[in-house]
């Protein structure tokens, strides 16, 4: 890893260390491009298309915040497109900015990703002193709940929690072909899995799932797909088989097919 990229992981731990840090943080998102990808993981995706790995180049974003990882997606793989879905609706601004800007290469929708189209289900946003803390959305207090003891374990006492509401969509209607797919949901995973089923089997596209939302029931609905895990090496930019062996403060594990073998850097 360069002397930039430790900067960058460095500068976003702080950033993510208190609440204050995290919505200062996402201002500095906001004003430019320094600090995108903002987790390191993202890189794994430019490995493997420098690999050879070209299907379809579209990204599907679940769990979209308010643009931050479409952005990413865009800065290191420039030829690729992005569709964003995000449940929360306060985020609707953000995201139609980055859609302007992004000179059509990104989409997005506004609903959560769910098993089934038109169900109405709830939201939990941890907040901090009138501060929304939108990477810590769930489907469920206690994973809203978690997710702010792990990151701001200091500051937990100050936190309560908001509720709101999302209609659900099944991911296979909206009949995309996606080459990538991040899942970011914070404990959707399983639901979003089952409505993704059919895009899944049919394209075959490598999945980037976020390590701390994932449990055995999503690792073993991923391998009856056919789906094995990988962790990424991000000092070495290689990959490991399985589910451990992720660089510190790396947060997600990639998920594919064994016909992918030949484009992770096996060594």
């Amino acid at each position: 890893m360069n002397i930039l990229s430790q900067l960058k992981q460095i500068t976003i731990s702080l950033l993510e260390s208190h609440p204050i840090g995290y919505i200062f943080g996402l201002k500095l998102l906001e004003c430019g491009n320094f600090l995108l990808p903002h987790e390191f993981d993202y890189y794994g995706f430019e490995i493997l298309v420098n690999n050879g790995y070209k299907n379809n180049k579209l990204i599907l974003d679940l769990g979209a915040n308010r643009g931050h990882s479409a952005r990413g997606f865009m800065k290191i793989l420039p030829d690729w497109n992005v569709f964003s879905v995000e449940a929360n609706s306060l985020h609707i601004n953000a995201l139609e900015k980055t859609k302007q800007a992004s000179k059509n290469r990104m989409d997005y929708k506004i609903a959560a990703a769910g098993d089934i189209t038109g169900q109405t289900i709830e939201l939990f946003t941890p907040i901090y002193k009138n501060i929304f803390l939108h990477s810590a959305t769930s489907t469920s207090y206690d994973e809203a709940k978690n997710a702010v003891m792990e990151a701001f374990p200091h500051s937990y006492g100050a936190i309560g929690v908001v509720k709101s509401i999302s209609n659900t969509i099944a991911l296979d209607d909206l009949n995309l072909k996606p080459g990538f797919i991040k899942l970011d949901i914070q404990g959707a995973e399983n639901a979003a899995i089952t409505g993704l089923k059919k895009t899944l089997t049919m394209h075959q596209p490598i999945l980037l799932v976020e390590q701390n939302s994932l449990s055995v029931e999503t690792n073993m609905m991923l391998s009856l797909l056919g789906y094995k895990p990988w962790s990424f090496i991000a000092n070495s930019k290689t990959f490991k088989r399985g589910l451990q062996g992720a660089s510190k403060g790396h947060k997600n594990i990639f998920y594919s097919q064994q016909h992918h073998e030949k484009f992770f850097n096996l060594k």
